[in-house]
């Protein structure tokens, strides 16, 4: 099965998850859990499903990593 991207992923910059995975300092395992446990988006590519990350999901996530003092699962901002 083919997966086609959306318009959104079709316009944004986009990362491999190897790339990604680079940027935030993580393992492209612990990348791919977060994005099937929703921390991050992800758009799902060919025949393979390949993930591709926009630049800008990677970099607010970054952001909500600084904040949270690298807890994902807590919501920006949470005590």
């Amino acid at each position: 099965m083919t997966t086609t991207m959306s318009a959104t992923c079709q316009r944004q910059a986009m990362m491999t998850t190897r790339e990604a995975a680079c940027v935030l300092n993580v393992s492209a395992n612990t990348l791919r859990r977060w994005h099937d446990r929703g921390v991050i988006k992800a758009c799902r590519i060919g025949s393979r499903g390949d993930r591709r990350f926009l630049r800008k999901d990677v970099e607010r996530l970054i952001h909500q990593l600084h904040k949270n003092g690298g807890d994902e699962r807590r919501p920006v901002g949470a005590a």
